[in-house]
């Protein structure tokens, strides 16, 4: 009589991809009450991101049932699905990835030179798919996109698929791992010398913040034995997080999200209103004479909006306001001086270029005079001279 031997997966199982698969499966043998415990999750983080978002104007929103809670959720359900497209995956599979490298790279002996390389690929990858995650989602959400990304973008895809498709990343892995690292670093510097650095710096601190928390528990899994004990403590230690990183989205981030995908973004506005309701406003936030008022739209109800005035935030009801005119914002233009390299290109090679002889002909006979003077303000006025002679 022959052991059947019970079915188990081709993962290894120190692997973090089999750890979570393998707290997936015991997670689906818990009851349907899960799905609503995610639910409700859902819907309490889009409640916690818009009242952190108001917070910045004295503001709050404490409804019952709220669409604009679900929009807000939804702007973070994004914000988390861009990290787990690049920064996440790699996260999880970068131990895989490391051994896979090494075992190439170990085909013609082992070096510890080229163990270091892989070492120093790791680093670059992790970097790369972080930059790559955050410029996904400033890009969609924040709107800010810049040709710089899309070359670094466009010329690593275009290496790396070339590499993987032909098999030379397998025929020559340590060449792999030099071009590999020279691209990924380009693209890094190509993220972080944008002109959207602070929006972007902000969504990789929270991304850093994530990866941080997912490496503990990853680990964490790895090293003790997972029961119902260990899920439970995990599952509300990572609810406990989700809303940390909501509060801190909704503060930071969600105000800059652009209020065509349901985000806080504020709008310009120009507006009049009753002259009733003219004369109760403060003196500091009434223009003279009778013309309209300017302004930025924060917040709206069925009742009232929330208008932002010279760094105050006035309630007021929508029946009062006689006239509102809204100020769209300037349409991305991919050409425009502030995301095509082009113009930084010229400038740089205007700046190492060597510069034009000066043709002796043109220069004054006073000037001659004055240059045999040591007197230091004469030599600038010459240098200057000179230079206005050889433009004209």
């Amino acid at each position: 009589m022959t052991e059947q031997v019970p079915p188990h997966s081709t993962l290894p199982p120190d692997t973090p991809t089999s750890l979570i698969t393998s707290l997936w499966s015991r997670l689906n043998n818990v009851s349907s009450t899960l799905w609503a415990t995610i639910l409700a999750m859902f819907y309490l983080s889009g409640f916690v991101v818009l009242n952190a978002h108001l917070s910045r104007f004295g503001l709050s929103d404490f409804e019952f049932v709220s669409g604009r809670y679900l929009l807000a959720a939804a702007n973070f359900a994004f914000f988390l699905i861009c990290f787990y497209f690049f920064a996440g995956r790699t996260i999880l599979l970068t131990p895989l990835w490391s051994a896979r490298d090494l075992q190439h790279v170990n085909q013609l002996g082992p070096s510890r030179f080229w163990e270091g390389v892989v070492f120093i690929r790791l680093i670059s990858r992790l970097f790369f798919s972080f930059c790559l995650s955050a410029a996904t989602y400033t890009a969609t959400a924040l709107e800010q996109i810049e040709m710089a990304w899309v070359i670094a973008l466009s010329g690593a895809f275009l290496v790396s698929y070339v590499f993987t498709t032909s098999g030379l990343d397998i025929r020559f892995p340590r060449t792999n791992l030099i071009v590999s690292i020279i691209i990924e670093t380009v693209a890094i510097w190509a993220f972080v010398s944008g002109e959207g650095i602070i929006n972007l710096i902000g969504v990789l601190a929270v991304y850093f913040l994530m990866a941080m928390y997912i490496l503990h528990v990853s680990e964490d899994l790895k090293r003790n034995k997972i029961n119902l004990d260990r899920i439970g403590f995990t599952t509300i230690y990572s609810a406990f997080m989700v809303l940390i990183i909501a509060l801190g989205f909704g503060a930071a981030l969600f105000g800059q999200v652009s209020s065509k995908v349901g985000g806080g973004r504020p709008s310009d506005i120009t507006f009049s209103l009753d002259q009733e309701i003219r004369a109760v406003l403060p003196d500091s936030l009434v223009p003279e004479g009778k013309g309209p008022l300017h302004g930025q739209l924060v917040h709206q109800t069925e009742k009232y909006l929330y208008v932002n005035i010279a760094d105050q935030t006035v309630r007021l009801r929508a029946d009062d306001i006689a006239v509102i005119v809204l100020k769209p914002p300037q349409p991305w233009h991919p050409f425009s001086a502030s995301v095509w390299p082009l113009p930084l290109a010229v400038d740089i090679w205007r700046l190492f270029r060597p510069p034009p002889p000066v043709p002796v002909a043109r220069i004054p006979r006073s000037l001659l005079g004055m240059a045999r003077r040591d007197d230091g303000v004469q030599q600038i006025q010459i240098r200057i001279a000179l230079r206005r002679e050889t433009m004209s």
